[in-house]
């Protein structure tokens, strides 16, 4: 079994155990499979700090820290990746369509896709492309650059063309699912779009699930953390794949509290749009 550690920072209240004793607070752990390898995935806790030299001594604990009990790949949440957290949206979309399809019973992979984004993701467009039976997506200033690159691409290699459009209307009559970022405020087009609205705030996505969920769970509070980890540590390049990893959604009401999947089912079936994916 592999083993792994992700790095959170929090309050100042193993400041001493940290940084004279030379040892991160273990908060949580879990056991997974990823790519055919077991892990154990530590999640430890260490003071916050901002200071550079600190940062440099903090890291060479961790490093220290980890050596001494066999963790081979360590995980810091506060570095920034730009290309880890486009996949990680992009899987948190495909792990709702999955959801949905088996609530529904159909396909919704295969329906229409409108995007509408500031920036184009490609990553979850290549993905959607290998089923979906069109593609349109909104054009902006700043995905024109690159449009003519993601058209070429997706033509060659799926064979789907996709449209790039001015007209947000035309879009939203022309798909069946819509994937909205909040670029433009949804509630002036509510008429067009179906009453029951995934907002991605309120969806979780996680790894493995047993027994009832507890609001303040290690897998809840770090939902986000434990995914990357595990898309770092997975070998696999194919989206999908990767997604595969993350087989329990659940949906959220606005107090915090699951969804009955029932419940979503009716009204999923009261629209004539298959899904709205909001704020992702």
């Amino acid at each position: 079994m592999k083993r792994a550690a992700i790095i959170v920072y929090g309050n100042n209240s193993g400041r001493i155990r940290f940084w004279f004793l030379g040892r991160p607070c273990e908060i949580g752990k879990l056991n997974i499979e990823i790519g055919g390898e077991s892990y154990e995935i530590f999640i430890f806790e260490v003071p916050h700090t901002k200071e550079i030299k600190h940062k440099i001594k903090e890291k060479r604990i961790i490093h220290k820290f980890c050596g001494e009990n066999n963790i081979q790949f360590i995980f810091h949440v506060d570095e920034t990746d730009e290309k880890l957290n486009s996949i990680w949206l992009s899987i948190k979309i495909l792990c709702v369509l999955r959801e949905v399809g088996i609530i529904r019973g159909e396909d919704v992979l295969s329906q229409s896709f409108g995007i509408i984004s500031d920036t184009l993701n490609p990553i979850l467009m290549e993905a959607i492309s290998e089923e979906a039976s069109s593609i349109i997506a909104l054009k902006t200033g700043s995905n024109d650059a690159s449009m003519k690159e993601l058209h070429k691409k997706i033509m060659e290699e799926k064979g789907l063309s996709i449209a790039f459009v001015n007209d947000i209307e035309f879009l939203l009559n022309q798909s069946k699912i819509i994937l909205w970022d909040g670029l433009i405020p949804a509630e002036r087009y509510k008429n067009a779009l179906m009453s029951a609205c995934i907002d991605m705030r309120r969806v979780l996505i996680l790894p493995k699930h047993s027994g009832p969920l507890q609001p303040d769970s290690v897998m809840i509070r770090f939902e986000d953390e434990i995914a990357k980890a595990i898309i770092k540590f997975a070998p696999d390049t194919d989206i999908w794949k990767t997604a595969s990893y993350f087989p329990f959604v659940c949906f959220l009401d606005e107090q915090g509290n699951p969804v009955d999947k029932e419940r979503i089912r009716r009204l999923f079936l009261r629209s004539n749009k298959a899904l709205t994916i909001q704020k992702c």
